[in-house]
């Protein structure tokens, strides 16, 4: 790990303590002055007894490597204000070549003096990076222009005419499914043009291709808000999901429990019958062990190949037929496995104890029941 990387990280650990715990071990210090505080032995001492009868605090790295570090700090801290020295000298550069333009409106600039610039300042900026990012910027551009057109009266009337709504209460989002189609984008156009001048230069290809655009980034956005939490928690399944897969668990183990505890209570009889020809209680219970085996297979096969079709369905349903390709198959097939296995033990689990019961079931009392 780099120096500076080191040092983000210790900075990260203090930031994410709460404040008493904060304040017994760096006091008031903030930011890079904890570095410098932690250099001075009765500090550094006092932090390591805090940290200590901190149980549930854990420190990211070993002690001896935190002094090494803080030993090291002086000539590394030297380092790093020489590179955001020229970092700022840098920006101070492209800010000169900027002028007044925004940022965006830099970028998409046809003579590519921006990006000329910031590679001569040392950005890693190749000419099919920076046409990309020209792309990018025009399109952010387009896209502002675009949406101011909505302040206007007629433009709301017309969108809240086509999905039935109020003018008040068009937005956005609305305007780029107008224009999904290109026969809206041109009625858009001839209707709103001559009341916004800016609407003059863009064509119908221009409006249709933004709203495509525009789309994927609601999709992604979609992604973002159904994937809050992934990574993290039991297995990177995230805390809710978790707590869901461990109910759903529970739920099962017990299902499949009362099942075989209903099957035994089924079966006195039988299970007196085999005693009585000499089986032993440890095969009565293997053999319900195996008959539960049997069914969380038949489950977890029949629950895995529904739960990704409904998977499936639901994600085209939402991002469309490039799910099918963006989804690695690979892995789609190594978690139904899982589930399938994990089923199986489920099963062969939650079966104990009816299977048990079975074997230690007396011969002449299961003879009685009728």
């Amino acid at each position: 790990m780099s120096h500076s990387r080191s040092a983000a990280a210790y900075l990260n650990f203090f930031d994410d303590l709460d404040y008493d715990r904060r304040r017994m071990l760096i006091h008031t210090t903030s930011g890079i002055a904890i570095f410098q505080s932690l250099r001075e032995a009765e500090r550094f001492a006092a932090f390591e007894s805090h940290l200590a009868e901190m149980a549930a605090v854990r420190f990211i790295t070993p002690l001896a490597e935190f002094r090494a570090f803080l030993d090291d700090w002086p000539a590394r801290s030297a380092e790093l204000q020489q590179i955001v020295a020229a970092q700022r000298t840098a920006l101070d550069k492209l800010n000169t070549v900027r002028g007044n333009r925004t940022v965006f409106d830099a970028l998409a600039g046809t003579d590519g003096a921006f990006a000329a610039a910031a590679r001569d300042v040392g950005f890693h900026l190749d000419p099919d990076t920076a046409r990309r990012l020209a792309q990018q910027a025009q399109a952010v551009i387009d896209t502002q222009v675009i949406e101011r057109s909505l302040s206007l009266l007629e433009s709301r009337q017309l969108l809240a005419q086509h999905f039935d709504l109020l003018p008040a209460d068009v937005s956005a989002n609305e305007l780029w499914r107008f224009f999904e189609k290109p026969r809206h984008a041109a009625s858009y156009l001839e209707t709103i043009t001559p009341l916004d001048a800016n609407l003059e230069r863009y064509a119908i290809e221009r409006l249709v291709t933004l709203a495509d655009e525009r789309g994927r980034e609601i999709a992604l956005e979609r992604v973002e808000r159904l994937t809050t939490g992934a990574g993290t928690g039991w297995l990177g399944l995230g805390e809710r999901m978790a707590w869901l897969l461990m109910v759903s668990m529970l739920v099962c183990a017990i299902g499949i429990s009362n099942a075989m505890l209903m099957t035994v209570t089924e079966r006195f009889r039988e299970i007196a019958t085999m005693k009585c020809l000499g089986a032993m209680d440890g095969f009565i219970m293997l053999l319900f062990v195996i008959e539960s085996c049997f069914l969380g297979l038949a489950g977890g096969v029949i629950g895995s190949v529904l739960g990704d079709l409904i998977g499936y369905g639901r994600m085209a349903t939402i991002f469309g037929m490039t799910v099918f390709a963006t989804v690695p198959a690979g892995e789609v097939l190594t978690a139904m496995g899982a589930a399938i296995v994990v089923g199986v033990v489920l099963a062969a689990a939650a079966a104990v104890y009816p299977s048990l019961k079975a074997a230690r079931l007396a011969p002449m009392e299961a003879m009685r029941v009728e």
